[in-house]
């Protein structure tokens, strides 16, 4: 018998454009090589990245500590005037997007008498504003966040939280992501029933090249034999959960 709904944040239900992240490290970069001769935008840019994914595993604290570090790992000297400009020029930052069809799905599935989760690879301050701003904050049962307990999907202990949150087992509980590897990550802990949302512009399948290169790893669909419910957009998640409730 099915009790919740367990989803993926970002991707899935909102999403805070990639190119917020582009604009950012360039605005920065035309700051910061005033500063330093040599540096490259390249070298900005995986000093960020891995910064953020320090943020995300909790080791940072805020959008000020990241900034400090951020000039740390270049090797600029920090000043108030510099931290504060690259505050302001965090494109990112003021960029976010609830999809138009999340409220009405998240009240569709708890109309159906399930609980809802969700779990999400993010820094604590990105994603508690975000839940603000998305409008489900209060349709929402228990959220677990990689910056609160220090692991990242497809790691178990992220979905554990979130099942023991939820209360409920691993077979009573539907999970729905837009990437493959969070659905695996579920699938180790025993959740049997997975949900892609796949939309047309974003086409999964098992082996597919996507640019030349693997976008995820397929492969292991069928090495842990995942067979999970491909759908095209978010609204059609509530009538596969109908049709789970069902059998």
């Amino acid at each position: 018998m099915l009790t919740a709904t367990l989803f993926d944040f970002y991707g899935t239900l909102v999403e805070v454009p990639r190119e917020g992240a582009r604009q950012t490290i360039k605005s920065w970069f035309e700051i910061i090589k005033t500063k330093k001769d040599g540096i490259t935008l390249q070298e900005a840019a995986r000093s960020a990245t891995k910064l953020w994914d320090d943020y995300s595993l909790g080791e940072i604290q805020s959008d000020r500590d990241y900034v400090e570090k951020f000039l740390e790992k270049i090797e600029i000297a920090k000043n108030e005037d510099l931290i504060n400009l690259l505050l302001e020029t965090w494109v990112a930052r003021g960029l976010f997007v609830v999809y138009p069809q999340t409220n009405a799905v998240i009240n569709e599935i708890k109309k159906l008498g399930l609980k809802i989760g969700i779990i999400s690879d993010s820094p604590p301050p990105w994603f508690k504003k975000h839940m603000t701003q998305s409008g489900i904050e209060s349709l929402v049962n228990a959220t677990v966040v990689s910056g609160e307990v220090n692991v990242k999907k497809p790691d178990a202990q992220i979905y554990i939280k979130a099942l023991e949150k939820l209360q409920s087992k691993a077979s009573e509980v539907v999970f729905v992501s837009d990437a493959p590897s969070d659905l695996m990550g579920a699938h180790k802990v025993g959740i049997k029933e997975l949900i892609l949302v796949s939309p047309p512009v974003k086409t999964y399948r098992v082996g597919e090249r996507v640019k030349g290169k693997f976008k995820e790893k397929f492969m292991e669909y069928e090495e842990l034999e995942i067979r999970p419910t491909v759908v095209k957009n978010l609204e059609e998640v509530p009538n596969v959960i109908r049709g789970l409730l069902k059998s």
